[in-house]
């Protein structure tokens, strides 16, 4: 599971993370219910006192959530980076977009996905197979435009 799985696991439970270097420390409207280890596999903790107060019902669900979690190999549960890669800078129809029909970047709408015939967001290792001439994915570079 993804962290970003997680979190939105969470919040539709009303739970919110605070995340530091290297715990989630989960909580409710109460308090600090629980906290999990980003890095460590299994490593979790619902020994806290608001922990107690949760109805059985919320327990179990988040113990399955965080177990989910706890059970991922933690170089799993990053999220992968997605971008769109704006060719032309200035021109709001200057985005790569793949013909998956033939292969060939063509410059298109950065949303030109309306069939599944053209992808228009890409990841490092997709990008990597497919952009020939063009530059090779660089998180500092300001053609490589992040999404969520």
């Amino acid at each position: 599971m993804k962290t970003s799985e997680l979190k939105k696991r969470l919040d539709a439970h009303n739970y919110t993370c605070n995340e530091t270097e290297y715990y989630l420390h989960i909580y409710n409207s109460r308090g600090h219910v629980a906290s999990i280890a980003k890095d460590e596999y299994g490593s979790l903790m619902t020994t806290l006192e608001d922990f107690s107060y949760l109805s059985l019902e919320e327990k179990r669900f988040l113990f399955e959530a965080l177990t989910d979690y706890a059970a991922t190999p933690p170089d799993e549960r990053k999220d992968e980076v997605r971008f769109r890669v704006h060719i032309l800078k200035g021109n709001k129809s200057g985005y790569a977009n793949l013909d998956r029909e033939d292969n060939n970047i063509l410059v298109g709408d950065a949303d030109d996905d309306w069939d599944d015939r053209f992808q228009t967001i890409f990841t490092p290792l997709e990008w990597d197979a497919v952009h020939g001439n063009l530059p090779a994915y660089g998180k500092d570079n300001p053609l490589f435009e992040e999404v969520n």
